[in-house]
């Protein structure tokens, strides 16, 4: 029994040149200890297909070991999924997708192989240096990758294949009208007739071999939280309070949770990739933009699963290939995160991201000349809440930095006001009661973290006596400071110097690292992105 649905599959009921090329090809996507030696068997063994119906009664009359084929001991399902428009898949096949992948994950042992054919709704997606994670997946594409991890399928390898490789297969076979004509080798529907076949298609197809897998990967879903919790503090020997977590994912008032997991057969958590998003201003270009982008953070593995984390096919990877097949192309100007060189070069390696610069770490200890930090004029005092004072400062002075994280009123409640189990001193620079500049705050064992600031330029001689203040506040008046602060605006950077700050390399070695998504101009960019401590978490 073989589903031709017209809604899944094209509308062929005989094999063409096209789809003997398509089969040829994923089958070649195969492990070679799994692979045929011949490349005719995969016509002869395997049919233009779309699986066994699971949407009525009959479904319970085959199992998918007896419609695929056996290469070695290892049963291999070819499904070509054919959507018909170019925003994929409708809403009604969806849902019988689900169904079908169900029925095969329950039916098939973990060696089986599920290849699958998508046609692409746009060019070839380019990859950034070679990249495992394409950029901008079309939108079948990216719900076949979806899918097949969501249903315990894990996708071990990719391809693209387009009109000029078919023309070339076609024209080193010498391709006869006999041989586009031959009968269909699985089963066909009795009342059909084979047909001449169409012209292949005129845009790429996307190839994905697959494994029938004890995990499957998936988005958050309310609950999942307790699991996460517990696993959290074994994997950065630091507990997180549920209302911490809240707070950065379910609170956050700028965009959506974006969480990937993977978890076992028994539903147990074993991989974690999540970020969460972050407001952007960037005027350096054409106009002035304001977009979110996405602050990647807490990358988790149970220890207990660690040995299948490794490599492309492992479970992180397999997470941040959901991660990315889910958020990519979606309101998300880049992606961006802070990251210690281990995860930098992951992030190469597999989702195409580049290290922008080293984090700018700056250091101030007593004893290097400096200018004065006293100066006249200005009051320095607690900011107790943000308010509309804050948002007209930064239309004032964002134009001035150029690009950054929107720093208005909604960002500091969120982001300082409103965050628990975390004290945060925010000091507030005024000029006849005017805010020109803010800092924000916090001791660290001996040290004094100086973790985000805005101050506009026109009142930098007033920095001196906002550190001085916090100092004196958090501490004796003598602690060394710490900051990151990139070195653009340049005119912020010199004025570092001239307070007696140091730049020195980050003591973990992070590096600024970045992947463009949605907002190339401004990604183009980054190198003049003016960051601080606080536009990560780690403070």
């Amino acid at each position: 029994m073989v589903s031709r649905s017209e809604e899944l599959t094209p509308d062929i009921e005989g094999p063409s040149s096209w789809h003997l090329f398509l089969e040829q090809r994923l089958m070649a996507l195969l492990p070679k200890e799994v692979a045929p030696a011949a490349p005719a068997l995969a016509h002869s063994s395997f049919a233009f297909y779309d699986g066994p119906r699971v949407d009525g009664p009959e479904s319970t009359l085959e199992t998918p070991a007896e419609a695929a084929a056996t290469v070695g001991e290892a049963p291999v399902i070819l499904w070509h999924l054919h959507p018909k428009n170019a925003m994929g898949f409708s809403a009604t096949a969806l849902p019988r997708l689900r169904r079908r992948l169900q029925h095969w994950h329950r039916q098939l042992p973990n060696a089986a192989y599920l290849l699958v054919a998508v046609p692409e709704d746009e060019a070839n997606p380019a990859r950034q240096r070679g990249a495992e994670v394409s950029s901008h997946r079309p939108s079948a594409v990216r719900q076949a990758i979806l899918l097949l991890s969501e249903h315990g399928f894990a996708v071990r390898k990719e391809a693209s294949v387009g009109p000029k490789a078919y023309e070339a297969w076609v024209t080193s076979r010498d391709l006869t009208s006999r041989d586009l004509t031959s009968p269909d080798p699985v089963a066909p529907d009795p009342g059909a007739q084979n047909q001449a076949p169409s012209d292949p298609p005129t845009k790429p197809w996307h190839l994905i071999c697959s494994r029938r897998d004890p995990f499957h990967i998936r988005p958050y879903v309310e609950g999942d939280e307790a699991a996460i919790l517990e696993l959290f503090p074994t994997c950065f020997h630091v507990p997180r309070s549920a209302e911490h977590w809240r707070w950065k994912y379910r609170q956050n008032p700028f965009g959506e949770t974006a969480i990937s997991l993977a978890l076992s057969d028994r539903d147990r958590l074993a991989a974690h990739y999540a970020g969460y998003a972050m407001p952007f201003y960037y005027s350096l270009g054409r106009g002035c933009r304001r977009f979110p982008a996405l602050q990647m953070g807490d990358t988790m593995t149970n220890p207990l699963f660690r040995q299948l984390s490794g490599g492309r096919n492992g479970l992180l990877g397999r997470t941040v290939k959901h991660f990315f097949a889910l958020h990519r192309g979606g309101p998300y100007g880049f992606f961006y995160g802070f990251n210690t060189g281990p995860i930098q070069r992951f992030c190469r390696w597999f989702i195409g991201g580049s290290r922008v610069e080293p984090v700018g770490f700056w250091r101030y200890t007593e004893g290097r000349p400096a200018g004065p930090w006293s100066t006249t004029g200005y009051q320095v005092e607690p900011l107790l809440r943000a308010g509309d004072e804050v948002d007209r400062l930064f239309r004032q002075a964002a134009p001035h930095y150029g690009f950054l994280v929107q720093r208005d009123a909604r960002y500091l409640s969120w982001r300082y006001f409103g965050c628990p189990d975390t004290e945060y001193l925010v000091l507030a620079i005024r000029r006849w009661r005017r805010l020109v500049g803010w800092g924000v705050f916090r001791r660290r064992q001996d040290r004094l973290i100086w973790g985000d600031s805005l101050v506009h330029p026109r009142h930098l001689r007033a920095v001196g006596t906002l550190l001085a203040t916090a100092r004196r506040t958090l501490g004796d008046g003598r602690e060394p400071i710490e900051a990151w602060f990139s070195s653009r605006p340049t005119w912020w950077a010199e004025h570092l110097d001239h307070l007696g700050f140091v730049r020195h390399p980050q003591p973990q070695g992070l590096g600024f690292m970045a992947l463009p998504d949605g907002e190339p101009e401004a990604t183009e960019h980054l190198a003049d992105l003016y960051y601080t401590m606080g536009d990560g978490d780690l403070f």
